[in-house]
C-alpha cells in the first residue's frame, strides 16, 4: 500500500515546481517559444517581434532567470539552466536581425 501512494505522490509533481513563472509576447506569425521549467522560483520570459522566430529555455534548480529578445526574422535561441547544482543563474539573449 505505501508503495502505491508514494506512486501517485511522484506523478503530482507540483512541490517540485513552486513558484516558477514564464512570460511569453509574441507578435508576427510563425514564432514558436517553449519553456519547460522545474526546481523552484525560476523565471522565463520570451519577447518575439517578427516572423519564424523559435525560442527554447530549459530550467531546472533554485532561481534561475532566462530572458530572450528576437526582433526579425527566422531567429532562434536556446538557454539550458539545467541541474539541481545551478541557483541563482541568469541568462539574457537579444537577437536583432534576420537570419538565414
Amino acid at each position: 500500500m505505501t508503495i502505491f501512494m508514494l506512486a501517485g505522490m511522484w506523478f503530482t509533481g507540483p512541490p517540485f515546481a513552486a513558484g516558477n513563472s514564464s512570460t511569453v509576447n509574441q507578435d508576427g506569425t510563425g514564432n514558436m517559444a517553449d519553456v519547460e521549467q522545474s526546481g523552484t522560483d525560476n523565471t522565463g520570459d520570451v519577447d518575439q517581434t517578427g516572423d519564424n522566430n523559435d525560442v527554447d529555455i530549459d530550467q531546472d534548480g533554485t532561481n534561475n532567470s532566462a530572458h530572450t529578445l528576437q526582433d526579425g526574422e527566422g531567429n532562434e535561441a536556446t538557454i539550458s539552466q539545467m541541474f539541481n547544482s545551478h541557483v541563482d543563474n541568469v541568462a539574457s539573449i537579444s537577437l536583432d536581425c534576420a537570419g538565414g
